[in-house]
């Protein structure tokens, strides 16, 4: 097994199959974690810093991958972090189960020594990934220290039982007004529910989409147009729409839309990457409904496991009692003293002022 370092996303391009391929072996859903994708976050929101993909490789063929974009912590730590934020969470860890995934991930940490960075700062992280337990794994082995913290959890909704047997085990009061809003509001003859994975049909939907998210209170904490992501998304639309990796649910009345979801689709899962409504039909639940039409027509379906709601769970998905994993941040200083010397002050005045912010709230 040999350390093979990337050192530009050009560089990722010119090994997209490799890259993918392994992607397509891994136990990682998230269609985000392929080349382009990445490539395309290290575009928009990474420009001005390098980028590096470390590489465990066999025989040639990728059998582990990390992608690592630089930042700044402090303003003057020079910081490599994964590729994600609340936008895209590209930034995925990546190995083959077939392979032993503590030696990947040691040979993976050897190349991240190597990086002109003075520390790893990771975020959203799914702590129970057995690519990050093998990750944690290997930095013990090297008695390197390391942070994992916990940010939040964030749920998943099983799709393994038919419908009416899975909704039995939702919270029955909540439901039951869902329930009552779609018979009352909702009339088959007034409304469509639908989704579409046709890029044509995608693209075309997408910018009256970005319009009805601006209308609602993204608009004023920050929607797709608020902060100029339009570009983005189609590009990102037009990639993953190709390869049916994405779906677009929309919920009209009487002609209207009142309610969509951008939803991405890898290896049986679902992930609710955006969904909106329009505040003039807020006594409806539009969004809500669209989620309970959404769970029972995957069910029929069958082709979809699970939806993975990303994100901190919020109280209005509760009534869907989401299974719960951890998400949080990794920080691991690399070999030198300014990463060292910062990991200890870190390490050391960041849980104390956790602790003192908790009891002054």
């Amino acid at each position: 097994m040999k350390l093979k370092m990337i050192r530009s996303v050009a560089e990722l391009r010119e090994n997209v199959d490799h890259w993918d391929d392994l992607w397509s072996r891994s136990t990682i859903s998230m269609p985000l974690a392929q080349a382009e994708m990445i490539a395309q976050w290290s575009e928009q929101f990474a420009s001005h810093f390098r980028f590096f993909a470390l590489v465990a490789e066999v025989d040639g063929v990728f059998v582990g991958a990390i992608p690592v974009v630089g930042t700044r912590k402090a303003k003057f730590i020079a910081a490599g972090m994964n590729p994600s934020n609340g936008w895209s969470q590209a930034g995925q860890l990546l190995m083959d189960s077939n392979h032993d995934m503590t030696q990947i991930a040691d040979v993976l940490i050897s190349g991240l020594q190597q990086l002109p960075f003075h520390v790893l700062w990771f975020d959203e992280i799914r702590f129970e990934q057995p690519e990050w337990i093998a990750f944690r794994q290997a930095l013990m082995e090297r008695k390197i220290p390391s942070q994992w913290l916990k940010r939040h959890s964030t749920g998943i909704l099983p799709l393994d039982k038919p419908f009416d047997e899975l909704s039995a085990g939702w919270k029955k009061k909540e439901i039951h007004k869902i329930q009552r809003r779609i018979k009352k509001h909702l009339e088959p003859e007034k409304t469509v529910f639908t989704f579409t994975d046709q890029p044509e049909e995608v693209l075309r939907l997408l910018p009256e989409c970005f319009a009805l998210e601006n209308k609602g209170w993204k608009g004023e904490r920050g929607s797709i147009l608020q902060r100029n992501m339009s570009d983005f998304f189609l590009r990102q639309a037009t990639f993953l729409s190709q390869r049916k990796q994405l779906r677009l649910y929309t919920l009209c009345r009487e002609e209207k839309l009142i309610a969509f979801q951008y939803a991405l689709v890898g290896k049986s899962t679902l992930f609710s990457q955006k969904i909106a409504y329009d505040p003039d039909f807020s006594t409806m639940s539009p969004s809500q409904s669209l989620r309970y039409m959404q769970i029972e027509q995957l069910c029929h379906e069958k082709a979809i496991g699970r939806i993975d709601l990303l994100g901190k769970i919020q109280p209005f998905q509760q009534c869907w009692n989401p299974q719960e994993t951890a998400t949080g941040q990794i920080v691991v200083p690399l070999s030198n003293l300014i990463g060292k010397s910062f990991f200890f002050l870190y390490d050391t005045i960041m849980p104390w002022w956790r602790r003192r912010k908790l009891n002054s709230d």
